[in-house]
C-alpha cells in the first residue's frame, strides 16, 4: 500500500522528529494515497487509513454513538462516567483532581497575579496572559464571527460602537459588554453575536443582562426604543437535522434586522436560534426566562427581507 516516497509531506507540512530521524537513515516512507499523511511504519499507515473509511463499527453501548476505531470509542466513553471530584462551593464536577484544583482558583478572593503593564490583577496566571494579549499586544483579540459582522456594518456605512461597556449598580457583575451598539433614527439597536446560541451561559444571567442593558439605556435615553438582536452565527441541530444558513442568507437577515423598526420601547429578537421562525425560539420556554413578553419572532424580521434584497 505504501511506497518509498521521501517527498511526501506530513499533515502539517513539516515532518515530525521521528520521521526526520528515519529520513536521515534513508528509510522507506509509507504515504497515504488519499492525503498527505506520511509514516515510516506500515502499521501506522493501516491505522491512519481508517479516517478515510465511512464504516463506523465501534458502537457505544450507553448511547449508540458509533466511531471508526476503538481509540475514539474509548475517549467517548469517558462522558458516561460519573464525575469523581466535586467542588464543595458550587455544582462543578470533573474526573481529574488537577482539573478540580484549577477550578478552585475561581473561588479564591486573592488575585495574586499582576499585569506588568497596568493595574489589572488575576486569580490565575492564564488570566493575566489573556489580558496582556488582548489589551497590550497592539492587536486586540476579537472573535472571527464578530469581525464578519463588523465588516458588514462597515460595508453599509453604519456608525457603531464596538465592545461598549455598561456599568451595573447591582447584580452578579459590575458591568456588561455589548458587541455592537448602533444609534438608529428610532432609538438604539444592540447587536450581540452569540456563538453556539450562548448555550454555555445560564438563562437567568442572560435575562438579567438584557434587563440591565434596557434599564441603563432607558435612564440615559428616556423615550427612545431599544432593540436587542441576539444573532447566532453557528449551525444548529433542529428536528434531527443540521440547519446551516448560507452566508448570503445570514447577510440578508442581518440587513433586515437593521431595517426593522420596533413598535415597542423594548424588543428582543433571536436570529437563527433553535425553534424560531414563525414561533418564538425554544429558549423563551425555559423556566428561568423572564423576558418573554419582549421577544418578537424571527418571522417579523424576515418580513423585511424583500426590502433589503
Amino acid at each position: 500500500m505504501g511506497v518509498g516516497n521521501r517527498k511526501c509531506a506530513a499533515p502539517n507540512g513539516r515532518p515530525s522528529a521521528i520521521i526526520m530521524k528515519f529520513l536521515k537513515q534513508d528509510t522507506k516512507m509509507f504515504c497515504c494515497p488519499r492525503c498527505s499523511y506520511t509514516t515510516p511504519f506500515r502499521a501506522w499507515l493501516r491505522k491512519h487509513s481508517v479516517v478515510h473509511e465511512e464504516d463506523r463499527n465501534f458502537v457505544c453501548k450507553s448511547c449508540s454513538a458509533a466511531f471508526k476505531n476503538l481509540s475514539a470509542l474509548n475517549l467517548h466513553r469517558a462522558i458516561h462516567r460519573d464525575p469523581v471530584f466535586k467542588c464543595e462551593l458550587c455544582s462543578f464536577a470533573c474526573k481529574h483532581k488537577r482539573t478540580l484544583d484549577r477550578h478552585l482558583v475561581v473561588h479564591a478572593h486573592e488575585k495574586k497575579y499582576k499585569c506588568p503593564h497596568c493595574t489589572f490583577r488575576g486569580r490565575r496566571e492564564q488570566d493575566v496572559k489573556v489580558h496582556i494579549k488582548c489589551m497590550h499586544s497592539g492587536k486586540p483579540r476579537r472573535k472571527r464571527r464578530e469581525e464578519a459582522v463588523a465588516q458588514l456594518l462597515n460595508g453599509l456605512l453604519l456608525s457603531f460602537d464596538r465592545e461598549f461597556t455598561i456599568r451595573i449598580v447591582s447584580g452578579p457583575r459590575k458591568a456588561v459588554r455589548l458587541d455592537f451598539k448602533i444609534e438608529m433614527p428610532w432609538g438604539w439597536l444592540c447587536l450581540e453575536v452569540d456563538e453556539m446560541q450562548h448555550s454555555q451561559y445560564p438563562v437567568s444571567y442572560e435575562c438579567f443582562r438584557m434587563a440591565a442593558i434596557y434599564s441603563e439605556f432607558n435612564r440615559k435615553h428616556e423615550g427612545a426604543s431599544l432593540h436587542i438582536v441576539r444573532y447566532n452565527p453557528d449551525p444548529w441541530r433542529q428536528d434531527n437535522a443540521i440547519v446551516k444558513p448560507t452566508a448570503e442568507e445570514r447577510t440578508n437577515m442581518l440587513r433586515a434586522a437593521l431595517a426593522f423598526v420596533p413598535d415597542t420601547k423594548f424588543a428582543i429578537t433571536y436570529l437563527y436560534y433553535r425553534g424560531g421562525g414563525d414561533s418564538l425560539p425554544d429558549i423563551v420556554d425555559h423556566p428561568d426566562f423572564a423576558l418573554k413578553e419582549h421577544v418578537i419572532p424571527q418571522r417579523r424580521i424576515e418580513d423585511m427581507l424583500p426590502m433589503v434584497r
